[in-house]
């Protein structure tokens, strides 16, 4: 993505955020801008970038992980107590 900049923008430092969405998953990231003082092109330099969406999605795994492992527990002692009541 190409953003012009004129010279009536300040040289910074800027705070950029950006935000992407698809769905329920949400990424944010943040970086400082500074531009240079000379005319033309530099390739872009994020100095302090964050992505604060990957949390949700480890929650949500987190989550999955923690509801399968219960399900697991739950049905082997459903098996052990149907095996005691079948040999009895």
């Amino acid at each position: 993505m190409l953003i012009p900049v004129t010279d009536e923008v300040a040289d910074g430092p800027w705070r950029a955020t950006l935000e992407l969405r698809s769905g329920l998953l949400v990424k944010k990231f943040h970086a400082k801008i500074k531009f240079p003082h000379t005319h033309g092109m530099a390739p872009a330099a994020a100095v302090d970038a964050e992505a604060s969406g990957g949390g949700a999605l480890k929650g949500l795994i987190a989550g999955i992980l923690l509801l399968g492992t219960a399900l697991l527990i739950i049905t082997n002692r459903v098996r052990r107590r149907h095996a005691r009541t079948a040999d009895a």
